[in-house]
């Protein structure tokens, strides 16, 4: 796989900010295991023991489509970060809307027959 596969992005941001990012739309009920491929992402995340989502074109756009249509606000991240102190001392609201940001972009640069993988690490 990795003869034919290609790096869209390496963004060099801290991966605890996705995982706030992904907690955060959760909150919202935006669920990114809901958007990734099922199968391809439970074949992946077991042969390499780990969660790793994998997401077509389709899955991918959908999901940056549901963070466009919330609309993600600094109001919105302190209300998440105040209601869930683990979090609140561990990001500022700027690095997740940054995060947000960043995921979008990278979901909607998922095209034709590629398939991106969301590994954070």
């Amino acid at each position: 796989m990795s003869k034919e596969a290609h790096e869209l992005e390496h963004f060099n941001w801290s991966g605890s900010v996705i995982l706030s990012v992904e907690e955060f739309l959760r909150s919202v009920h935006i669920d990114l295991a809901a958007y990734a491929d099922k199968e391809l992402t439970d074949y992946l995340s077991e042969a390499r023991d780990s969660f790793l989502p994998a997401f077509t074109p389709s899955n991918a756009h959908q999901f940056a489509d549901a963070i466009s249509k919330l609309q993600p606000t600094q109001n919105m991240i302190m209300d998440f970060l105040e209601t869930n102190t683990d979090w609140l001392e561990d990001e500022p609201v700027d690095g997740m809307l940054d995060g947000l940001a960043i995921l979008q972009s990278w979901l909607r640069q998922v095209e034709g027959e590629q398939i991106g993988l969301l590994s954070i690490g």
